[in-house]
Order: C-alpha cells, then structure tokens, then sequence
C-alpha cells in the first residue's frame, strides 16, 4: 500500500517521464533489447496506475478523518444555520460544475482514441491526469459538504435543516453511526460505507474512469511489444 500512495502523490511527476519513455521506445526499432526493457517500465508503471485506483478510498477516508477530529476538538459550532447552508450549496455548486467538465471531456474521448500513433497515448495520458485532478477536486468539495453538515449536529435543535438532510440522505447504519459519533465527540472508524452517498457515487465513478483509461493505454502500449 505504501507504494501505492507513494505512487498517487508522484504521479504528476511520473507523467512526463512516462512520455518521455515511450517516445524513447517509438524511436529505438533497431534496439529491440531497449525498445522492450522501456515497454515493460511502461507496462509496469500502467499496471501500478490500474492498483492504485484504490486509493480513491483510503485518501477520501483521511480527509474526512481530519475534519471530524477537528469538530471533536472544537466543541459546540459557533456558525449559524444561514452560514452552513450557504456552504453546503456552494460546495455542491462547485462539485456539480466539475463534474459537468469531467462529462464534457468524456464526451469528446473518442477524438483523442483517434489520434495515430505514436501521439495517442501521450494524449490519452494528458488527458488522464486532468480526469484525475478533476475528480480529486470533486471529492475536496464533497468532503466540505460533508464537514459541513457534520459541523452543525452537534446541536440538532439549534440548526435542524442541516441535521434533516444528513437524516434524509444518508440514512445507513454506518452514516448514521459516524453523525451520532460526532455528535457524542467519540472517535469514528471511518470506512467507505460512512462516506456520504454522493462521495460514494463520485469514488465509484472516478474508478471507474480513470481505471478504464489507464487500462486502454496499457492496451495500447502491450500492442506495440
């Protein structure tokens, strides 16, 4: 695992060098040895990318972990109910239009797969790391979301809007433990099955996206041993 998280924290790193090597291996024919050693550190790196999808998991659950820990630390929240809801609507706002960019990008995949080689792989990798910080940035305003509304139930009666949609929307057990283990200042064991619904939605999607992009390229790029 920790070479899965050291590889998602270099991973913009990594990209330029990924080009560099695969325009490296397009341009050895007459070098066989060094047109395979460099396909199979490309294969290698993709084969990591398509593991580390799962850190979508674990990161999201740190983010959350420090937020909560600062609302026990807290105490009682000092924001109003206005504040909070002008919150939880702005991070929304900002979410749903990341989203809508990373559909739009979806929609005109099909002009990057069309790309002749060898500039469709660097391109399918560009556009890969844009999907990944798009779907990073989503999660951010996800987890803001969900700090809060958590940061207002401490006092159901003093903010009940908040505390009625978190009641309306995340209504399992493990949601419904995580909003009573904040409101009693406990620790949270924080897993998937707490994280709002919408968090959920996005990690799943964001899986699925960027694991099926990454595992293309790997594709393409085993086409050419």
């Amino acid at each position: 695992m920790r070479l899965l998280e050291w590889f998602v924290t270099a991973r913009f790193w990594l990209d330029p060098a990924f080009i560099v090597i695969y325009y490296a291996q397009v341009h050895l024919p007459g070098h066989p040895v060094l047109k395979h050693t460099c396909l199979a550190v490309l294969l290698t790196v993709l084969s990591i990318a398509i593991a580390a999808n799962v850190r979508w998991i674990p990161d999201y659950g740190r983010r959350l972990v420090g937020g909560v820990a600062f609302l026990r630390a807290e105490g009682t929240s000092s924001r109003d109910e206005k504040q909070l809801l002008e919150q939880m609507r702005w991070s929304n706002a900002k979410m749903l239009a990341i989203v809508g960019i990373i559909l739009a990008v979806l929609v005109h995949y099909d002009k990057v797969e069309s790309l002749r080689e060898p500039y469709a792989v660097p391109a399918i990798i560009v556009v890969l790391l844009i999907l990944v910080a798009l779907f990073d940035a989503a999660l951010d305003l996800e987890a803001e979301w969900t700090i809060s509304v958590l940061s207002a139930l401490k006092e159901p009666t003093k903010f009940p809007l908040p505390h009625a949609i978190w009641k309306t929307n995340q209504f399992r057990d493990d949601q419904i433990s995580l909003l009573d283990d904040v409101r009693a200042a406990v620790p949270s064991t924080i897993t998937f099955r707490a994280f709002s619904s919408t968090a959920q939605n996005l990690i799943s999607f964001a899986i699925l996206v960027v694991g099926g992009t990454t595992a293309l390229v790997l594709r393409l790029v085993y086409l050419q041993w």
